[in-house]
């Protein structure tokens, strides 16, 4: 295998591993929200509105809810052994995730067997050693939990379909998956304990470096490296240990808490004063929420007259996914790769973000992405530290935004939506002529075959696909077909469809799938 290919492959797997990594980390906006309300329904703020929340059953509740989201935290390594092997098995057979729950015990088992740890051991030194369901062993932390996802990842993929001698029958195929993790996380514990203490300096150096020493100009990088990522879908890869594995804190309750999501949780319902977590997502509310409507705006007012109308549905649509969720790929999508000027002006000014953020005392964290619904709940109701400021840096970041995207799309004139040139009949309502059904399967083939098919999504009135092989593409089929133009830009294609295009698009997404 050659480097370009062993360099593609590596890519393709670190791509899919950040995807997979929001398999566990899809369970936290419902667990953070609720842990939220638990710490709201606490916090002076609230119970200043409403006393009655200090009497009666509302203690029980909160408390019930802060005990949800504690757990939760507190097992986040067990749920990121399951979802890293369910989502990267074939299929996402549900078998590697029982073969990742037994080898994460059994690692546990078997780390602790091998130093002989016992509580007195692990009180001694909590930075390096914890109790994991009841098992005293290393505090691997989500490290650990990922590393044996990826041992029954592989265990399932390689095994799932072996076939042993007839006498051993009983133990092939799926059974053999767990047999085989098992085995092989024993071997890992044993690895474990002879270099995650070393590890463990390390991370807790590069924790006190950029969290504690040069926290400025950390966040500044940290913003613009995860945004960097997020086209290529390896941002969940960067930021996982700063959320859940950086940093630790000692509850008032004696428990050692590591990761900036867990560790602001705490802090807050230890009450502590000076709150030293929640630094890393503060740039999502201030960006994400309220700034990318200047992205929109600018986009919107470069738009051509023609295309105003629709521009609009395209960005109102983005803009309230961001502002509701903090979800900002719909938005980011729509110039990245045709404003790469705008993106990386993008990206700087959210490292900007981070870092005027801290310097202002502003604490908060996310249940997932950050949002509205977050900001009110975490941030309003839970009282985080200088909550009230970010609308108003996000409104300046917006204004930014604006003014920076507005002079870049007209100085090196980029395509963005709405400036395309407006090709004859484009916005006219008539369908392709035929069964739609039989066109779908006409375009897949004029657009190479569905294997040729990276990606494909539509606009007001375009089909906008990306293919693996340009030179397969049938310009003239597509445009027999039907289509009022088809425009190619390196491996994306736009084929102008018009107003019906959505229909096309569904039926289209049908055959795909």
């Amino acid at each position: 295998m050659g480097f370009k290919e062993g360099k593609e492959r590596a890519f393709t797997f670190f791509q899919k591993f950040g995807q997979t990594l929001l398999v566990p980390v899809a369970i936290l906006p419902a667990v953070g929200l609720l842990y939220g309300i638990g710490m709201a329904m606490t916090s002076e703020t609230l119970t200043g509105i409403a006393p009655w929340l200090t009497s009666g059953i509302w203690p029980t509740v909160a408390a019930m809810f802060s005990g949800i989201g504690s757990v939760i935290f507190g097992n986040l390594s067990l749920l990121f052994a399951v979802g890293v092997a369910v989502g990267l098995a074939k299929k996402n057979d549900g078998t590697a995730g029982l073969a990742a729950v037994a080898g994460y015990l059994i690692m546990n088992i078997s780390i602790s067997i091998i130093l002989g740890l016992d509580a007195d051991k692990v009180a001694a030194d909590t930075t390096l050693y914890q109790s994991v369901l009841g098992i005293n062993t290393l505090r691997t932390g989500v490290f650990g939990g990922i590393a044996v996802g990826l041992v029954a990842a592989w265990a399932y993929n390689r095994f799932h379909t072996i076939k042993p001698p007839e006498y051993l029958a009983f133990f092939g195929a799926k059974r053999f998956v767990p047999i085989i993790t098992s085995v092989m996380c024993i071997a890992l514990g044993a690895v474990f304990t002879v270099i995650w203490p070393t590890i463990s300096n390390i991370i807790t150096a590069f924790a006190d470096f950029v969290i504690t020493q040069n926290t400025s100009v950390g966040l500044f990088f940290y913003g613009i490296i995860v945004k960097a990522l997020n086209p290529l879908g390896l941002h969940n890869v960067f930021c996982t240990p700063f959320m859940f594995q950086f940093g630790s804190y000692t509850t008032l309750a004696g428990e050692v808490v590591s990761g900036d999501k867990a560790m602001f949780f705490a802090q807050m319902t230890d009450g502590v004063q000076n709150v030293t977590a929640g630094l890393f997502n503060m740039g999502n509310y201030a960006i994400d929420t309220f700034g990318m409507i200047g992205i929109g705006l600018a986009i919107y007012k470069n738009a051509l007259p023609e295309r105003k109308k629709a521009t609009a549905g395209i960005l109102i649509s983005a803009c309230f996914t961001s502002f509701v969720c903090g979800i900002t790929e719909p938005l980011l999508f729509t110039y990245l790769f045709v404003a790469p000027a705008c993106f990386a002006a993008y990206c700087v000014l959210n490292g900007l973000c981070y870092t005027v953020c801290y310097l202002l005392g502003v604490r908060i964290t996310a249940s997932f992405a950050g949002g509205i619904i977050d900001y009110l709940i975490i941030g309003v109701l839970g009282d985080a530290p200088k909550w009230y400021l970010l609308p108003v840096i996000g409104i300046v970041f917006g204004l930014l935004f604006f003014f920076i995207d507005d002079f870049l799309i007209r100085k090196l004139n980029y395509q963005t939506v709405g400036r395309e040139p407006v090709i004859a009949g484009e916005f006219e309502a008539t369908p392709l002529a035929g069964n739609l059904s039989d066109n779908a399967l006409a375009i897949i083939d004029a657009l190479g075959g569905s294997t040729n098919i990276q990606d494909i999504t539509c606009c007001a009135t375009r089909l906008r696909v990306r293919v693996e092989m340009p030179e397969s593409v049938k310009k003239e089929d597509l445009k027999q077909l039907g289509a009022k133009g088809v425009i190619e830009k390196g491996n994306n294609f736009q084929v102008i469809i018009g107003t019906s295009v959505q229909n096309v698009l569904n039926e289209i997404e049908k055959y795909l799938e």
